[in-house]
C-alpha cells in the first residue's frame, strides 16, 4: 500500500514497479493532495500549524502526481484511489484486498487449551501418597 501525493520520484520508479510486478507484488496507491497543488501544514512545537516555506521563505506547494500512481498500481495489478475527507478510499481499497481472501473473511477465532501439566500433578499424587504412607511402615 502506497499512500502519497507522488511527487518528487527522481528515477527509479519504473525499475522498483518492474520489480515488484516480476515477483508478484501488488501496489495499491491512496493519492493525497490536490492536482493543482496545495499548501504544506507544519506542526509547529508550540502546537501551531503554518504552512511550509523553503529556504528563501516562499510557500512550498504539493502537487497530486495522479499519472505515477496510476500507472504504479495498474503496473502491478492494484489500484489508485483519490483520498477524500472523509476516508472512502480506505473502504474501496479493503474491499479490493479482501477480493483475494474470501475464505479467510469473517472467520470467528478458536481457542484450544493444551493441558502441559498432568505428569506434574501425578508425581505430585504419587509423592504425596509415599508421604502419608512412609511414617506409618516405619513404626
Amino acid at each position: 500500500m502506497l499512500l502519497t501525493d507522488g511527487e518528487g520520484h527522481k528515477g527509479g520508479v519504473d525499475a522498483a514497479v518492474n520489480e515488484a510486478s516480476q515477483a508478484g507484488i501488488t501496489i495499491y496507491t491512496i493519492g493525497y493532495g490536490d492536482t493543482t497543488g496545495a499548501l504544506i501544514p507544519v506542526h509547529n512545537p508550540d502546537g501551531s500549524i503554518s504552512d511550509k516555506r523553503d529556504s528563501a521563505g516562499n510557500q512550498v506547494l504539493s502537487t497530486l502526481d495522479e499519472k505515477t500512481l496510476k500507472l504504479i498500481a495498474d503496473s502491478t495489478g492494484g489500484t489508485y484511489q483519490h483520498a477524500l475527507p472523509n476516508g472512502a478510499e480506505v473502504q474501496a481499497l479493503v474491499q479490493s484486498i479482501n477480493q483475494y481472501m474470501p475464505n479467510t473473511q469473517n472467520r470467528g477465532v478458536q481457542v484450544t487449551g493444551i493441558e502441559r501439566f498432568d505428569i506434574f500433578v501425578a508425581l505430585a499424587l504419587i509423592l504425596l501418597t509415599i508421604e502419608l504412607v512412609l511414617p506409618r511402615l516405619q513404626k
